[in-house]
């Protein structure tokens, strides 16, 4: 590759080789002889110890673009990975990919499109929520006004901005939406402060907001995302829930604690993304206590929090309606059987 490509495709992995695969042919198979000087896929691999060198030798032959590959020595958590890959890419644009997502058909042309035409900062994309076996299941847009282009150039146009956000994604929570320019991804030296939040991302990007950026919501679903296979629920639920609360609350101390009108703004996203039915989650396993003072600073009050206790019957209830349905379809499809069975023996 001669030139320097417009867009490098990061993916960022860890033991997901039954993944990868399928993710890196999302991008392969997009790539046509118009486009292929265009883009540059890399991948930084956190010490897997499955076939994941396999995957990567077996692509790097086929491929008809340039892959880089970074293995680290040591497993340097998400965080530090998120900023290896970005750091061995030399697109003008970097994508970020997670290693279980695809992107959609088509996806990739369009892209390049939006950013040779615009030079947007920031692109924050649809997704395709899928589950386990990428069966969609529904399109998400993150934002409460769809489509808008956001020229964030002081205090007030980024609270308008957040105002507009309905999910942590519109603010970066999800990596396989983001495709942003690489100079303005600027790692400081408060760096470390968020390494093992799972979102030191969050805090580059919010950082490039502050500082003054473009970002273009794109109200398609240009990313497919693999449900039920969060690696940052290997501790269960509450604790995965928990990097969403301490994460976004740290991030907001750091940069907004001196703006009252910011801090309540960026945190009530927090709230919108985990509404009313979260809180009846956190009561039914009784972790309030983990919970109760991000739930105060989001804008929740005591009267709601009380209501959720009273309400935690519902998730149970919820749970053994699943069971029975489960049960009564099981017990159902093999009626069936048997009876089809009975019939071809007559």
């Amino acid at each position: 590759m001669k030139e320097k490509p417009l867009l490098s495709i990061c993916i960022p992995t860890y033991n997901r080789d039954k993944f990868l695969d399928e993710t890196i042919e999302s991008v392969i198979s997009q790539i046509t002889k118009d486009i292929k000087e265009k883009v540059e896929l890399c991948i930084s691999d956190n010490a897997s110890t499955d076939d994941t060198d396999k995957v990567i030798e077996k692509w790097k032959v086929k491929s008809p673009i340039r892959i880089v590959y970074n293995k680290n020595n040591e497993n340097l958590g998400a965080d530090r990975n998120y900023l290896k890959v970005i750091e061995i890419a030399s697109g003008e644009y970097c994508w970020f990919l997670g290693s279980d997502d695809k992107i959609a058909p088509t996806a990739i042309k369009m892209v390049l499109d939006l950013i040779a035409d615009f030079k947007y900062d920031i692109l924050i994309t649809n997704r395709l929520e899928c589950d386990l076996k990428m069966n969609p299941i529904r399109n998400q847009s993150f934002f409460k006004k769809p489509n808008l282009t956001w020229n964030i150039y002081d205090a007030k146009m980024l609270k308008k901005y957040f105002d507009n956000v309905n999910f942590l994604a519109g603010v970066f929570a999800y990596i396989s939406s983001i495709i942003l320019r690489k100079k303005i991804w600027v790692v400081d030296s408060n760096i470390e402060k968020f390494i093992g939040t799972a979102y030191v991302h969050v805090y580059v990007l919010l950082g490039s907001l502050i500082r003054g950026a473009t970002i273009k919501h794109v109200n398609k679903p240009l990313v497919f995302t693999r449900l039920g296979n969060d690696s940052f629920a290997s501790e269960g639920f509450i604790r995965r829930l928990l990097l969403d609360f301490e994460g976004y609350s740290k991030i907001a101390d750091y940069y907004f604690k001196d703006n009252k009108e910011l801090y309540d703004s960026f945190l009530k996203i927090l709230k919108r993304n985990h509404s009313f039915r979260r809180l009846i989650t956190i009561q039914h396993y009784s972790a309030m206590k983990y919970f109760y003072d991000y739930l105060k600073l989001c804008g929740w009050s005591e009267l709601h929090i009380k209501l959720s206790y009273y309400f935690r019957w519902v998730y149970r209830f919820k749970r053994i309606y699943k069971l029975f349905v489960f049960i009564f379809n099981n017990s159902a499809t093999c009626f069936s059987k048997y009876i089809t069975k009975i019939i071809q023996f007559k």
